[in-house]
């Protein structure tokens, strides 16, 4: 959407839907990865790989919902989810890029893609989350208020 949508309610729907495209491409990610090894329980590798996207997945889905209703606090958390998987959860599986072989239950290019995904997404998320965040910020008042 960028900056021309900025503002409006589909630039703010735009960054809704890429935001649940980021938190989606990297819940598949870790699903994938938890279904490789067979010596423990799905629930336990799950846990084990989901790691940050635990905090991640839940406030995607809370940015998703109330930018979508058109409350303040959504684009908001948006930013914050793509700033996490962009940072913070993805660099962490960006070997998966380059590796030769990469843990994964339906094939390597797909979780290439699903890792570029969150990282290069979730920055397009915070980046188009912060312009949001600006665009829709209340005019500052008179200097004495």
């Amino acid at each position: 959407a960028g900056t021309r949508g900025a503002g409006r309610r589909w630039g703010a729907v735009a960054l809704a839907v890429a935001t649940g495209v980021v938190a989606g491409a990297h819940l598949l990610h870790v699903v994938g990865s938890a279904l490789v090894p067979q010596d423990r329980a799905f629930a336990a590798m799950l846990l084990s790989a989901a790691g940050y996207a635990l905090l991640g997945w839940p406030l995607a889905a809370a940015g998703v919902w109330l930018t979508v209703r058109g409350r303040p606090a959504g684009p908001l958390l948006c930013c914050a989810a793509g700033g996490l998987f962009a940072i913070v959860i993805a660099p962490v599986d960006a070997f998966t890029l380059i590796d030769a072989v990469v843990p994964f239950a339906w094939g390597a290019t797909f979780d290439r893609v699903l890792v570029a995904l969150t990282l290069g997404g979730g920055f397009g998320v915070a980046a188009a989350g912060v312009t949001v965040l600006r665009r829709t910020a209340p005019a500052p008042g008179p200097a004495g208020e």
